[in-house]
Formats: structure tokens, C-alpha cells, sequence
């Protein structure tokens, strides 16, 4: 049917400003990527070693970054849009951003296609691998119950991303770092010493939105991206500190909401949200559109 305003509510008009908020934060990050990983970077002898992981890690935060406000934006305003047709649609994302571990991120990320693929193919397996092979071996057990329902999901998520090389070499990431996430989850000395530290806690987070971030940058690879070694290195850090001011943003913004749990000043902080994104939004395209010939183009899975 025709779009209709009556299905037009405050809530869908947040979820408009917010997803607008998203986007263009996130096409603002995609002017400052700096970023090129060839054999330029990794047999670079100029580079130290300590220097090339800090490089990786802050790439790897930056895109995850990156991708999360591009893709969880759209999706914001898709489902805005569609409410006028009376649309009801999941979130896509749930705020993956909190998660600790790596495998949490993706129990929290893109759900409209990973909710559906755990529910009818990875659930479905995890049961039928612990009614079969739970009397099995400790090291076979836990291939056939951790690895199996794991790797099949991974492998239909790059079956669906196109099926090409890099797709698979993706998912082979994304499989050997979820189930070793896993198995650290499991460890009863790191989950009742080291977790409960608030300062571990947040160096694991960092380090995991951070491999998360570089496993979606295996579609960045590629001569894309380009970094001057000759030029101040300190600069590829901007994106990173970027992206840091806009997770602590994100990570403020979660509390206030969560604090100011009285109806009345609930209502008031989300009134200072909206003003705040509704000024950033105006201030970001506008910078876009004043420098349009140096924003780069988005990449994506799809390229």
C-alpha cells in the first residue's frame, strides 16, 4: 500500500534522526581513511613491528566503527521509512559496541540475516551435534559441537556475501576467532578473575571490536586505501582517535538513557540528544557537500 502519516509516531522520527546521525558519522570516517594494507605495509622494514600492530589495531577499531555506523544507519532509516507502511521490522543491530568477547559481537550484529541463520541452521545443528556426539571423545566433541554448527554458519554467510575468495577467507577468520572466543568464555580463571577487572574488561572489548574491525577490512585490502609512509605516521591515527570520541559518545549516550530512568527526565535527555545529532547532521553533510570531491566512496561487501 501507499505510505500513510497516521503510522507516523516520535519514536520512527528518533529512529530517523538517529539513523541519519549514524550515516553521516559514518561517511565522515570514510573521508579520513588513510589505510592501505599491502606488501607496502607488512614488508615494510621502516616499520617496527610494535608500530605495525599499533597500525592494525587502530585500523581495525576505526573500521569497525566505520562499517557499524554506515550499515546500522541505513538500517535505522530503512525501518523508519518502512514504519509508514506499517512495516514492523527487527533491529538490525544491537548495540555490538557493548559486547566484551568476539564471538558476542556477532550475536549482536546484523541480525536481520544472522538471527535467521542461528535460529533455523545454527541452533538446529549445536542440538543435533550434542544428541550425537556428546559421548565422543573431549578434542572430537568439541570440533563436532563447537566447530561444526560454527564454521556452517560462517560458510553460508560468505555463500551469501557472493561466494568469492575473500568472502571465504572472512569466514575463516570469523570461524577461528569465534569458537577461540569460545573457549575463552568458558575458562572459569578468566571469567572469575580477569573479567571482572573494569580495566581488562575494556582492554578485551578494544581488542575484539578491533579484530572484528580488521576482519571487515579483508574487503579493504586491496589498492583502494593508500597511506604515505613518508608522510608524519601519526596522522593515520586520527581515524582512530575519531572513532574513539564517537564510541565514547555511544557508550555516554547508553548510560545517560539507562540512568535517567524517570519518565520526565528520560524524556528530557532525549530531547538534548536529538538537538545534539540533529546540529551534528547539519554540520557533517554540510562539510561533505563543501569537500565532495575528497569523500570516498563507501566500501562494501559487495564490491
Amino acid at each position: 500500500g501507499l505510505p500513510s502519516f497516521k503510522f507516523l509516531t516520535f519514536s520512527n522520527i528518533k529512529l530517523a534522526i538517529s539513523g541519519s546521525f549514524r550515516l553521516s558519522l559514518g561517511f565522515y570516517l570514510n573521508t579520513l581513511n588513510p589505510y592501505i594494507f599491502n606488501n607496502q605495509f607488512f614488508f615494510n622494514e621502516e616499520l617496527t613491528l610494535y608500530k605495525k600492530i599499533i597500525i592494525l589495531f587502530a585500523f581495525g577499531f576505526y573500521n569497525f566503527w566505520r562499517y557499524y555506523l554506515l550499515f546500522s544507519g541505513t538500517s535505522e532509516i530503512c525501518k523508519a521509512l518502512l514504519s509508514l507502511f506499517d512495516i514492523n521490522v527487527i533491529d538490525n543491530f544491537n548495540n555490538p559496541e557493548k559486547s566484551i568477547l568476539y564471538h558476542e559481537i556477532w550475536g549482536k550484529w546484523h541480525l536481520n540475516i544472522t538471527k535467521r541463520i542461528r535460529d533455523f541452521l545454527y541452533t538446529p545443528l549445536t542440538l543435533f551435534s550434542l544428541r550425537n556426539f556428546n559421548s565422543k571423545n573431549k578434542n572430537l566433541k568439541f570440533l563436532l559441537i563447537e566447530g561444526l554448527p560454527v564454521t556452517t554458519l560462517f560458510f553460508v554467510l560468505a555463500l551469501w556475501h557472493g561466494g568469492r575468495i575473500s568472502d571465504f577467507i572472512f569466514a575463516v577468520f570469523s570461524t577461528f576467532l569465534t569458537i577461540s572466543s569460545r573457549v575463552i568464555s568458558q575458562n572459569i580463571i578468566f571469567k572469575d578473575k580477569f573479567l571482572k577487572n573494569r580495566l581488562f574488561q575494556e582492554l578485551i572489548r578494544f581488542i575484539n571490536l578491533s579484530l572484528f574491525g580488521l576482519v571487515l577490512g579483508i574487503y579493504d585490502f586491496k589498492n583502494k586505501i593508500r597511506i604515505d609512509f613518508q608522510n608524519d605516521d601519526k596522522l593515520i591515527l586520527v581515524p582512530f582517535l575519531v572513532a574513539t570520541i564517537i564510541c565514547l559518545y555511544y557508550r555516554s549516550k547508553l548510560k545517560c538513557l539507562r540512568i535517567n530512568n524517570h519518565k520526565k527526565e528520560s524524556n528530557l535527555s532525549g530531547i538534548y540528544i536529538l538537538i545534539f545529532e540533529v546540529t551534528v547532521i547539519v554540520y557533517v553533510n554540510l562539510f561533505l557537500l563543501l569537500n565532495f570531491d575528497e569523500v570516498r566512496d563507501f566500501i562494501y561487501f559487495a564490491n
